[in-house]
């Protein structure tokens, strides 16, 4: 050995070179394994936490599957819930459009058994009146606005009970009783507004038209007197509220 250390040292022209490596290409190489390791590190505990909380990949899918299966059956019992909520609807609203037609109808019918009835006892008057009474009477009398101020159309019935042998000829007259300025006042009035109250029959007779009362008048009561042909005094007189229909 210590020959060939002689033999080097006396030898000029061979050296002794030693090769060391990068420093730098060292870095990089311990930087990716460094990275490497902290990435597989990283994974296993997230998955090892995952696990010990007791989730796994495969079960959380599992789980998204089974709920999206379950909110497939909540709408589709959603639908059908609508779906028969629209039919119930639709039958109800058929069913009070046929209740409307049916109470539309009744109503028509109540009111058409009330005219007749009323028709009935006013015939009924004329041939044998309930009351037995004989000869001449004021039926029946109605008031209702006539569309223009202080002017009123009226509709009055008379009849001849039981004895129709004779015509029935003379004239109807109106007195209204009511309040003028605070005042108390009567007016008489013997013709409608271009409509003499004439009468002539031997049965019944409705006289029609319309009264007309100072501006400002309220009438609260009338009273009518039938005249038979000349006479000064009423054969028949009645009186009625002022009630309008």
């Amino acid at each position: 050995m210590v020959k060939n250390l002689a033999r080097m040292i006396t030898q000029p022209n061979e050296r002794l070179v030693v090769r060391q490596p990068t420093p730098l290409r060292l870095k990089l190489l311990f930087a990716v394994l460094g990275l490497v390791t902290i990435y597989v590190l990283a994974t296993q505990s997230y998955q090892y936490g995952l696990e010990q909380a007791g989730y796994s990949r495969s079960q959380s899918v599992r789980e998204q599957a089974a709920l999206d299966l379950r909110i497939r059956d909540l709408e589709s019992d959603n639908a059908q819930q609508r779906e028969l909520l629209a039919r119930v609807q639709r039958q109800l609203q058929i069913d009070s459009t046929a209740y409307k037609e049916v109470d539309i109808s009744l109503e028509a019918s109540t009111h058409k058994i009330a005219d007749l009835r009323e028709e009935l006892n006013f015939y009924r008057n004329i041939i044998a009146p309930g009351n037995k009474s004989r000869g001449l009477q004021i039926q029946n009398l109605r008031i209702e606005s006539a569309g223009i101020r202080d002017q009123y159309r009226y509709k009055l019935v008379l009849i001849q009970a039981f004895n129709h042998k004779r015509m029935v000829t003379g004239r109807v007259g109106f007195t209204v009783l009511g309040v003028l300025d605070g005042v108390r006042k009567s007016i008489k009035i013997e013709r409608g507004a271009n409509t003499p109250m004439g009468v002539n029959f031997r049965y019944f007779q409705n006289i029609e038209g319309i009264l007309i009362l100072p501006s400002g008048f309220k009438p609260l009561q009338v009273q009518i007197g039938v005249y038979i042909g000349g006479q000064a005094v009423p054969k028949v007189e009645e009186s009625f509220p002022w009630t309008l229909t």
